[in-house]
């Protein structure tokens, strides 16, 4: 009897570790089943988002660039609108009367208000900074009697514009050349 309850006691035990050992080794399967299908369903998220953010990258980088032409466009277009007003500037002084100055001491330049006219919606279309009209209002006249040295703050303005740095025409008394042959007379 004994032996019978021996028996019995063993194969119990043995049952219940047989048990133990296959629901752990299932157990064991079924989590390792999960996670690797988790672990797809991740892989396949993250190449999503990767593809995603590779693309998103890229447009961002062709808008960039599509802003960067546009901006450039945009600069050669006031740089050049900024160029033509400071010749137009420079005309409109040289065919101005100045006290003490006789005409054959200034070489005059060709200038007229159709080319003013062009030239002045080309600065108010493409500049940001309304001191570069006022400045070349100013130097044409068009806002009350000037002296030569009015050009000084327009091509401040300009290089204000143009985002070229700091005022480095400072020099008033000089600061319109009337001629340069023969007798020098500055304004």
């Amino acid at each position: 009897m004994l032996n019978h309850f021996l028996n019995i006691v063993i194969s119990a035990i043995t049952g219940v570790g047989i048990t133990y050992l296959l629901r752990t080794y299932f157990n064991e399967k079924i989590k390792n089943s999960i996670k690797h299908e988790y672990d797809i369903i991740l892989e396949s998220h993250k190449s999503e988002l990767k593809y995603m953010i590779v693309m998103d990258l890229e447009s961002y980088k062709s808008k960039i660039k599509e802003l960067e032409y546009q901006n450039l466009d945009k600069w050669a277009i006031k740089r050049e609108a900024c160029l033509k007003a400071l010749n137009i500037a420079d005309s409109a002084l040289s065919n101005m009367d100045w006290v003490g100055v006789t005409e054959k001491e200034i070489v005059k330049s060709e200038i007229d208000t159709i080319t003013v006219r062009h030239c002045y919606n080309q600065l108010s279309c493409s500049c940001d900074l309304p001191e570069t009209l006022l400045e070349f209002k100013k130097v044409l006249g068009l806002l009350g009697p000037i002296n030569g040295d009015a050009i000084v703050d327009f091509r401040n303005a300009i290089r204000k514009e143009l985002d070229f740095g700091k005022e480095i025409d400072i020099d008033r008394e000089n600061a319109f050349i009337g001629r340069i042959n023969g007798d020098k007379k500055q304004l």
